[in-house]
């Protein structure tokens, strides 16, 4: 008997660590949901304290109250992104110095600089650049940059999405770009895997865009990435 009630015992307390794991796990959870700071989906975000004219490297998320219209922001930009049956619009006030964050809204006004463009998406905002993504469906996407600064779209291409987000470290992002190079069995081993799955194959290379110089760069690392 005496048996049974220590098994009992050891049961209730074992049953008990588990519930206050399960509740901290919970809470931790609905904090980082109500936060809604993470890295948009794509673009995983690193060190970004040096880029020059302003350093913002927080960039704050928010949403208006019908969910129609998504904000980011940091100390020196306002970025707002709305979607139409055909458009999606991006918006970018310049915030002065000791400016509040904005309530989250896309209101347009004449100083102001607008995007429009046909499954055009925000992705993230570095300092004083905004990185755009385009493209509907998944693997190879069109990548914009542009400095706010200027307003000028400094950078143009395409990016693997999915497999590996892009990396923001220092005054650079790293990213996988498609190339021209033919996959064969012989530099993309899963060639025939992706054929019988009726997956086309391309050969993707690790690409360095520095955005003090504008310069790209190869980091010489090559991958082979299954597309539809």
């Amino acid at each position: 008997m005496k048996k049974i009630d220590s098994y009992k015992n050891l049961f209730l307390i074992v049953f008990f660590v588990f519930l206050i794991i399960f509740t901290l796990v919970k809470l931790n959870q609905r904090r980082q949901a109500d936060q809604g700071t993470q890295a948009p989906s794509g673009l995983e975000s690193g060190v970004t304290d040096d880029l020059g004219q302003k350093t913002n490297a927080a960039v704050i998320a928010s949403a208006s109250a019908d969910g129609s219209v998504k904000c980011y922001q940091n100390e020196a930009y306002f970025v707002a992104e709305k979607y139409s049956e055909e458009q999606q619009h991006i918006l970018i006030k310049n915030k002065t110095a000791n400016d509040p964050n904005h309530p989250c809204s896309y209101l347009a006004e004449a100083a102001d600089f607008e995007i429009k463009d046909a499954a055009t998406f925000y992705l993230n905002l570095v300092n004083n650049f905004l990185l755009v993504d385009k493209g509907t469906a998944p693997g190879t996407r069109g990548l914009d940059i542009y400095d706010l600064s200027s307003r000028a779209k400094v950078y143009s291409g395409y990016y693997g999405s999915g497999e590996t987000p892009i990396e923001v470290v220092d005054n650079s992002i790293m990213f996988w770009e498609p190339t021209s190079i033919k996959a064969t069995s012989d530099n993309c081993p899963d060639l025939a895997e992706n054929e019988k799955n009726y997956f086309t194959s391309v050969i993707e290379e690790y690409t360095k865009f520095d955005l003090i110089s504008l310069e790209r760069t190869s980091l010489n690392e090559f991958r082979c990435a299954a597309r539809q």
